[in-house]
């Protein structure tokens, strides 16, 4: 090596060195393009997925500012002919539905049930990470078992309880079910 010129040390005499460089950067380049093929395609997949879910949505609501006449009819429109908020005025003047009332109770309810879930969660979850006590392994072991039974299961026993409690078609029944079920999910 200490006759060569600087030049042609290390360089390759046979020509082989740029052909397989070459046919490197030729394999590169093809799975990158395969992989955009790929993705391209799995996007395409994925908006008609999302256009089948979309669509009864979207039909839904432009049903909901046409006329009842028109909804009646034969005739498929895209966009509503006749644009009106009738149907939304009766649905929250009506006094058989209550609509106003049930939003009012579905706002109390899932605040109280949130507030005690995260009370008795926060206050639990920190005992549970801070400190050592006798049957942390059994009560942890039970929360994990509870993730096991279907909430199905559960139904049947759940009325019945609330029967014998008195606590069927009241509020503070469907807050402390929903605040039991929460805090089993959230310790």
């Amino acid at each position: 090596m200490m006759g060569l010129p600087r030049t042609q040390i290390g360089a390759d005499t046979t020509g082989r060195g740029a052909q397989v460089r070459s046919t490197i950067r030729s394999n590169q380049a093809s799975r990158h393009s395969r992989g955009l093929v790929r993705l391209t395609i799995l996007y395409i997949l994925a908006g008609g997925v999302a256009l089948i879910c979309l669509v009864p949505i979207l039909w839904m609501v432009k049903t909901s500012f046409e006329t009842p006449q028109f909804i009646r009819s034969a005739q498929i429109q895209f966009w509503p002919i006749q644009f009106t908020l009738e149907n939304y005025r009766g649905v929250l003047t009506n006094p058989h539905a209550m609509i106003g009332r049930a939003m009012l109770n579905s706002v109390v309810v899932a605040l109280i049930a949130t507030l005690l879930n995260l009370v008795i969660t926060a206050t639990a979850g920190y005992a549970m990470s801070r400190y050592e006590f006798r049957g942390k392994f059994v009560f942890g072991t039970y929360l994990l078992l509870i993730y096991m039974i279907p909430r199905t299961l559960v139904l049947i026993g759940l009325f019945v309880m609330l029967a014998k409690l008195g606590l069927i078609n009241r509020l503070s029944g469907l807050i402390i079910v929903y605040a039991a079920t929460g805090i089993s999910l959230s310790i």
